[in-house]
């Protein structure tokens, strides 16, 4: 989660898999990010009508050793339905994607990966950007949630996410209710 200006970009994809360092170069997935402050933090957020720009990163699928596997805590291996199958090295998670989103938001994301799925299968690479934007508005009344889908060759820098986040939503990226209580205070 990262902040650009008022507004917030989400990379959804592998890396919300959380990683604890058990010492010696070993390390376990130990969670899926958001964790339940990083929740109530984007609920907030989405409440007061602040932008988010969530960036798909397309497959969801994690590689994880088997030893590594065994050491997550049961938690997260209850939530992720995960057996090591005998003999395997390597365990592919799958991270749920967008969870923690509302359902109808959940269902505009999905669109959107399918219909960039499609379009990926369809023309060359060299013709396409690095980041594909969704240009559906929401709804009115709806929180600000615009999806981007990132290439597996794009960087992301914070440059690069505050020159998308002033693209996508414009140079007001300030959140309604935080310019009503602005205004209010005057």
């Amino acid at each position: 989660m990262t902040r650009c200006g008022n507004a917030v970009v989400v990379r959804e994809g592998p890396q919300r898999l959380l990683w604890h360092h058990r010492g010696g170069g070993t390390w376990i997935p130990c969670g899926l990010w958001p964790e339940r402050r990083h929740r109530e933090q984007l609920s907030a957020h989405l409440a007061c009508g602040c932008p988010l720009l969530v960036v798909l990163d397309g497959a969801a699928a994690v590689p994880v050793l088997r030893e590594e596997w065994q050491h997550a805590p049961e938690a997260l291996r209850a939530a992720l339905g995960v057996a090591a199958e005998p003999g395997a090295e390597v365990v592919e998670l799958t991270v749920p994607f967008l969870d923690w989103l509302p359902a109808e938001h959940r269902r505009r994301g999905a669109d959107f990966l399918s219909r960039t799925d499609a379009l990926l299968a369809r023309r060359p690479a060299a013709l396409l950007p690095p980041l594909l934007l969704d240009h559906g508005e929401p709804a009115p009344g709806q929180p600000r949630i615009r999806f981007a889908r990132r290439r597996p060759s794009a960087v992301l820098t914070p440059g690069h996410l505050a020159a998308v986040v002033q693209q996508t939503f414009g140079r007001a990226t300030a959140c309604p209710a935080a310019a009503e209580r602005a205004g209010a205070r005057r």
